[in-house]
């Protein structure tokens, strides 16, 4: 199996997740399962790499069959669970193909209700003839045994008449079942022929009908958790309907402070505000154009396949720029890195234009909007809800003290005891004992990486830029989480290690440094405080990674440097010293 494309979609990454687990439990290869069963290999090749998303279960139902073969038997929730997220993959990668999956089992459905209707009539048409056949023995009986069973005629006279009305509540009980019996025949054939109309749209591959908004593409499932952030949202709703031609708004923070997430609350919170709701996923610059292209046929436009992508980018550009044929639009750029990779690919228009990024440089060229981590309250009100049944508002206070209010710690945490039952007091000790082992467990539903691959991805990309920022990193890890002064790591003192000596003795080096931190959103810069904060779950990461001896060398730094700061006047000093 290859690695899965990046390109797919968080729904159907989960799935496929899932599917090759279950893969790897039945034991089996592509070739042999294809021999077993009616299925040629390419389909479970591309049912295994996300390249196609199965419409039923056969497919499940068998891996889950041969899985209980080998002893490994699933749960009704398991299997359930497993269906769902199905579904969810199904509706992402095929929609159309959703909606017939949906109307097959609704026709499914009413097939077993028809026949339950038509079970049930014969059933009553069975009763009614064995009643028909009583009378007429009793009726036999009465003419032959009139003369001598006078004196019981009135109590057979009285069954007949009881036999009667129990016939003529039958009989209006299988005029009802007919009628049932009708109507979902009826239903089948309505049904029939929508999965009719619908088969040959699946198969020729045609587009859906658009959904409200005219355009809507990439847009990722709202969060049904999603918690607070309204002062946020009525920001970003005040700052882009203020002007005609409004600036673009970044949302800027750390990772998983939840930019995205507060991005795509806003694409559906105002979806109807929009004739076009357009997601680009930014990260990596050299696909922003071919998400743009993808646009244009959605524009009245020729598509990149006629004119190229670059050609039909700079199309869809200008067509939004000019307003046409709408000037209602709203593009979000997810992940967004360096503002010279998009500042020609960003339209000027009418329209609306959101862009998460963690890279403070983004201020010097649109309107910043900072997303921070959640306040206490909406913490307790996010694990409370996350976990409804198993966290009281103290236990998730204390949780959410102890991960520093971050959202996608947060996330994680509530997963992991869904999933596990893990105590509050069990999870703090872990927390404090195995931060990047604790870290990485959970599944976070609503967030691509858990908390421990979203710093190392960071931290890889960090050190292949500027290696050197690491030294300042692991320094800062062993001050407090509260926000450093940069006057407190801009003075050299003795007894400084060389390397760090030496970085904080070039300004230029140190600010380039504390650039990238904040480029790659390991760290929060205040400019106006002059403050570097590094978040206290990233400073655990930082320091689970090193050994005893690093711990007390790099503490001994920090503390020289912080003795150093506190004890000389500087007008540079706050008036109250953060409790490093």
């Amino acid at each position: 199996m290859r690695p899965l494309d990046p390109a797919l979609s968080p729904e159907v990454v989960a799935w496929v997740s899932e599917l090759r687990v279950i893969w790897a439990a039945t034991g089996l290869s592509i070739t042999r399962f294809a021999a077993l069963y009616p299925i040629d290999k390419g389909s479970v090749s591309r049912y295994l790499n996300g390249q196609r998303v199965p419409r039923d279960h056969w497919f499940l139902e068998k891996l889950l069959a041969v899985q209980a073969e080998n002893g490994r038997t699933v749960s009704p929730d398991v299997r359930e669970h497993l269906t769902d997220l199905q579904l969810r993959a199904l509706e992402t990668a095929h929609p159309r193909e959703y909606v017939v999956r949906l109307v097959s089992d609704r026709l499914e459905l009413a097939v077993i209700g028809q026949r339950e209707a038509e079970r049930y009539a014969r059933d009553l048409e069975e009763q009614l003839a064995d009643r028909v056949r009583k009378i007429e023995l009793l009726a036999d009986d009465n003419r032959r045994l009139r003369t001598a069973w006078d004196a019981d005629r009135a109590a057979t006279q009285a069954e007949k008449e009881r036999l009667e009305r129990e016939i003529a509540e039958l009989t209006a009980y299988l005029k009802q079942a007919r009628r049932r019996g009708v109507d979902a025949e009826r239903r089948c054939r309505e049904l029939e022929e929508l999965l009719n109309q619908l088969e040959p749209t699946v198969q020729e591959g045609e587009h859906e009908p658009k959904p409200d908004p005219a355009v809507w593409g990439g847009v990722p499932p709202r969060n049904r958790l999603f918690t607070g952030r309204d002062r946020l949202l009525e920001e970003l709703r005040s700052n882009l309907a203020r002007e005609a031609a409004p600036a673009p708004q970044v949302i800027h923070g750390m990772f998983g402070e939840g930019k995205t997430q507060l991005a795509v609350e806003y694409a559906h919170r105002y979806r109807s505000d929009y004739d076009v709701v357009w997601w680009i996923p930014a990260d990596q610059p050299v696909l922003v154009r071919s998400a743009l292209a993808s646009l244009t046929p959605h524009l009245g436009l020729s598509s990149d396949a006629v004119s190229g992508v670059a050609e039909s980018a700079d199309e869809a550009v200008a067509a939004l720029r000019k307003g046409e044929p709408h000037s209602r639009w709203l593009l979000v750029f997810d992940h967004a890195d360096q503002p010279e990779d998009l500042r020609d690919l960003i339209p000027q228009g009418p329209g609306h234009v959101l862009i998460t990024s963690r890279n403070c440089r983004w201020q010097a060229y649109a309107n910043t909007v900072s997303v921070g981590v959640f306040t206490r309250d909406e913490s307790v009100d996010f694990l409370t809800r996350r976990v409804p049944h198993g966290l009281t508002v103290k236990e998730a206070g204390r949780l959410a003290e102890q991960m520093g209010d971050l959202p996608l710690a947060l996330e994680q945490a509530g997963a992991l005891h869904t999933e596990t039952g893990i105590a509050v007091p069990e999870y703090l000790q872990l927390l404090a004992q195995r931060t990047s082992k604790l870290l990485a467990e959970g599944r976070p539903s609503e967030y691509l990486v858990p908390m421990t691959a979203a710093y190392a991805l960071s931290v890889d990309k960090l050190e292949e830029r500027l290696p050197e920022s690491m030294i300042l990193l692991r320094l800062c890890a062993f001050f407090g989480p509260e926000p450093i002064p940069l006057g407190a790591l801009s003075k050299p003192v003795p007894g400084l290690e060389p390397q760090v000596a030496d970085l904080i003795a070039d300004p230029f080096r140190l600010l380039r440094v504390v650039a990238e931190l904040g480029r790659f959103g390991l760290a929060r810069l205040d400019l106006a405080a002059r403050t570097i904060q590094i978040h206290r779950l990233i400073q655990a990461l930082v320091r689970d990674e090193l050994d005893e001896g690093e711990h007390e060398r790099l503490q001994n730094q920090a503390n020289l440097l912080l003795a150093e700061y506190t004890s000389t006047d500087s007008d540079e000093r706050p008036s109250r010293t953060s409790p490093h």
